[in-house]
């Protein structure tokens, strides 16, 4: 897969995901918790507490523990009050939204979001948002790089009732909704040419089908296939070309960037794609427009979030900006001690500037924070540390 170097922000989609694993409603609530110390919370305590709780649950695999955090029934009346629907047919979409999946499957759709990697869920803070108020931040990272943004909406029976991605930059409810506009709801829509008689949307349909199965079997390549078989009008859309990413990035770099270049082509002017668009300039040597979107980025998710002021060391880097890649680094540091990539880009400054007392001092502190096993034998085999080795910075302090 294709991440940035150092900074990884590597941006997976799991917005769309989560429209494909519309569930049944999960009645129990964090069992686990005390009544008492529930009434004593304030609403942004109650809020981090789950937040954090859910996150927990999610790091150790505990789907059970998991999926009680979840209303999955106030989801689906989310999803349906956004749908121009009669109320015979807001009844109908609502019983068979609710009996389309299981609650394990959202569950999973968090799990599964990069089945062959290392993912860590860790609740960061409370955003203070100007459209939704205060909600609970949680950030998955990933370990080969990447990273996607999180909150949390809790409502009045304390239970997670909807999800805002930063890679969509929209609610799972409205994403699912959108999805939902395409069979239902106006004259317009597959369903209503399907039942017209209208041939072509009978196989358009079949082939919307076949895509979401495959996509529940966990077979990407077929999905993907299945997808391109759309009509080109269709293929144009933001809900399809969001799905398409979703696909290529388990695929390959070059379908993942072809479909990164739709998102670009055909809704670049739209706000809501210039965090999943960093990924894009970023790879097209567009370095300013990748800065611009990290500070857009910034500018919701929080100017201290560590993985950010990472991304942007990394980009001045690029622009041969070492001293101000050196100060983002250093304020990813301070923002969040554990994470360990401000950590490394720091040591990679220090290596282009030829700064080896830094450089020595930063690996050791790599080694004291991290236990990362760091020796004069495994810097000896990283060929860009070839000149460190041969200083006296790394005799005094290595040998």
């Amino acid at each position: 897969m294709m991440y940035f170097k150092n900074a990884s922000l590597r941006l997976r989609s799991i917005g769309l995901a989560l429209f494909f694993a519309v569930m049944s409603f999960s009645q129990n609530a964090y069992a686990e918790s005390e009544l008492a110390s529930i009434l004593e919370e304030t609403p942004v305590e109650l809020g981090e507490r789950i937040a954090s709780e859910f996150a927990n649950a999610l790091n150790s695999g505990d789907i059970e523990r998991a999926k009680q955090y979840l209303d999955v029934n106030s989801l689906a009346k989310l999803v349906t009050e956004e749908l121009d629907l009669t109320p015979a047919m807001k009844t109908g979409f609502m019983k068979g939204f609710l009996q389309s999946a299981t609650p394990e499957s959202l569950v999973n759709s968090f799990l599964n979001i990069s089945p062959n990697e290392v993912t860590y869920y860790n609740f960061k803070r409370t955003i203070e948002t100007e459209e939704f108020g205060a909600r609970p931040l949680i950030r998955i990272d990933f370990e080969e790089g990447g990273h996607e943004f999180v909150l949390l909406f809790i409502n009045e029976n304390q239970l997670i009732e909807d999800f805002y991605f930063g890679s969509k930059a929209n609610l799972t409810s409205r994403i699912s909704a959108n999805a939902a506009r395409m069979f239902v709801g106006s004259k317009r829509s597959f369903l209503a040419r399907m039942m017209s008689g209208d041939s072509l949307d009978n196989q358009v349909l079949e082939n919307f089908q076949k895509m979401i199965a495959h996509h529940r079997e966990g077979d990407p390549e077929k999905a993907y296939e299945s997808l391109n078989k759309l009509p080109e009008e269709l293929l144009k859309s933001r809900f399809v070309i969001d799905m398409g990413i979703v696909f290529a990035q388990q695929l390959n770099d070059t379908e993942y960037m072809k479909q990164l270049s739709n998102l670009n082509k055909y809704h670049g002017d739209n706000e809501s794609t210039a965090f999943m668009l960093i990924d894009y300039h970023f790879m097209n040597n567009d370095l300013d427009s990748a800065l611009r979107g990290a500070d857009m980025a910034m500018a919701f998710w929080g100017a201290n979030d560590a993985a950010l002021l990472n991304l942007k060391s990394t980009i001045y880097s690029l622009q041969n900006k070492l001293d101000k890649a050196i100060e983002m680094s250093k304020l990813a540091i301070k923002s969040e001690p554990e994470f360990d990539g401000g950590y490394w880009n720091l040591a990679t400054f220090y290596n282009l500037q030829g700064d080896f007392a830094s450089l020595t001092d930063i690996l050791q502190r790599i080694n004291l924070v991290f236990d990362a096993g760091i020796t004069s034998e495994t810097i000896a085999t990283v060929d860009e540390y070839q000149l460190y080795t041969e200083s006296e910075e790394f005799k005094n302090a290595w040998e």
